[in-house]
């Protein structure tokens, strides 16, 4: 909601990059003595009521914030009134309110439910928080943004938290702060974890970026970026799909992240895939497969255009080994995205008293991910993804329409020592968006980069 302070990347780029340099065993210990302990359904309400009110505090007593001046006669309203489409800014709704989310998801995933039961206190923090935690109108595109977003961030987090905590990370607690307060309030022993990534990365450099944004289908040019960067970027990979099937939600899943950033330029991405369920594959070329359904949550935002999609996909990963010891992996998604959202007019170009113009919608997506590595020659990256958003109408004045956005990032990484590559990186940002009542919009952003990058050493990597 309005001007709430979730700085939700700091968070997930800290406790993934403090991660990365823990190598990660398996556990000895029997799974048998975590399941003993059941379920605890009362600390696990507790808790997700007691997230809200942490961060209803923080609004009302440090921020100051007026919508978080909440009464009785507030909740009473809000019970008996209609929810709406509500405009706080893109990076709040779209990325703050799922790692918000990710809190009522580890209630429920460190105090003995499943991921599928765990979504039922998702559902109930958002709403609760829509509700009670805030004296304005509830807002529709929160819940059904946080709650599948909570979802897939939530058990991300709660994987990687039972990794660092094997691994006996101090970043543990950073993962999931939610966790570690249940293991002191409850004393209830972690679930069994450690030894499950299979691969991670971080590279960092200077880059050039070029941004434009159009009006009138790109007749008119309403403004232009080109700025100096630095650019952050972490890739890890859990979990290997092709030793068999599951049925067990993110066993196996793959995130990026990264951001940039210059003078009066900012930009960020968040890219995962977790398969709700897989099915090896044989493949007649020697190759390893495997196929199922995916959660996605893929969230763009940059100082030009921006998009975030929530999307449900049938996904095919394809491995094969390359002569030399070397390696080549392609991911295809193609689905539903149940919720997506951009902006199509920001901050310079609303009436007063606006913030943004945002399109909530429903579409479909395809992506493609290709890479080709060798101890000898290097490796090539390559991504290309793809998303189209049917507006639903009148989430906002004049915002009937249809959007499409595409990201393409290419790469190559020459290896220099063990562990260590430089390399060179090229991204596209493309944005059009079709509206029925106001000028269209091109937003075209293209950046090239030069980088350092190191691979991280995991003992349980099956790469």
């Amino acid at each position: 909601m309005k001007r709430r302070t979730v700085f939700a990347l700091v968070p997930l780029c800290i406790l993934l990059f403090g991660l990365a340099p823990y190598p990660c065993s398996a556990q000895e210990e029997e799974e048998s003595a975590y399941e003993d302990q059941g379920k605890n359904y009362i600390a696990a309400i507790g808790e997700t009521l007691f997230s809200n009110a942490v961060l209803w505090a923080a609004n009302r007593f440090i921020a100051g914030a007026e919508y978080a001046e909440v009464s009785p006669a507030t909740w009473k309203k809000n019970l008996t009134r209609w929810w709406d489409w509500d405009q706080s800014t893109f990076i709040t709704n779209q990325i703050g309110h799922p790692y918000q989310g990710s809190f009522y998801h580890a209630a429920g995933r460190a105090n003995g439910f499943s991921f599928y039961e765990s979504i039922a206190f998702d559902a109930l923090g958002s709403a609760t928080w829509e509700l009670f935690g805030e004296s304005i109108r509830p807002a529709l595109n929160d819940f059904l943004v946080t709650v599948p977003g909570a979802a897939s961030v939530g058990e991300i987090l709660h994987r990687l938290y039972l990794e660092a905590y094997a691994a006996g990370s101090p970043f543990a607690v950073i993962l999931s702060p939610m966790h570690s307060f249940n293991n002191l309030v409850t004393r209830r022993k972690p679930e069994p974890g450690g030894g499950n990534i299979m691969a991670s990365s971080l590279s960092a450099g200077p880059g050039v970026t070029i941004g434009r944004r159009y009006s009138g289908s790109g007749n008119t040019l309403m403004e232009k970026w080109d700025i100096l960067s630095v650019n952050l970027r972490y890739d890890i990979s859990y979990g290997d799909p092709y030793t068999g099937s599951s049925n067990i939600p993110f066993e196996q899943f793959d995130m990026a992240i990264g951001g940039g950033g210059g003078f009066v330029w900012y930009d960020m991405h968040v890219i995962t895939d977790g398969y709700l369920f897989y099915r090896p594959l044989r493949m007649s070329s020697g190759g390893k497969a495997a196929l199922g359904l995916t959660l996605n949550f893929d969230f763009f935002a940059s100082a030009n255009s921006d998009y975030s999609s929530n999307a449900l996909n049938a996904t095919f990963k394809y491995r094969r080994a390359l002569p030399g010891s070397g390696d080549f992996q392609l991911k295809a998604h193609a689905g539903w995205t149940g919720i997506g959202a951009a902006n199509f007019y920001q901050y310079e170009d609303v009436e007063p008293g606006d913030e943004e113009r945002r399109n909530y919608g429903t579409g479909a997506n395809i992506k493609l991910f290709l890479s080709a590595k060798s101890p000898v020659w290097g490796e090539v990256l390559f991504s290309s993804l793809w998303y189209y958003m049917a507006v639903i109408p009148n989430t906002v004045k004049n915002s009937n329409g249809h959007v499409l956005f595409s990201y393409t990032d290419v790469s190559y990484s020459y290896p220099v020592t063990d562990g260590f590559s430089i390399g060179a990186g090229y991204t596209l940002h493309w944005k059009n968006g079709w509206y029925k009542h106001v000028p269209n919009l091109v937003k075209v952003t293209q950046s090239a980069r030069i980088f350092v990058k190191y691979q991280f050493n995991h003992s349980a990597d099956s790469v």
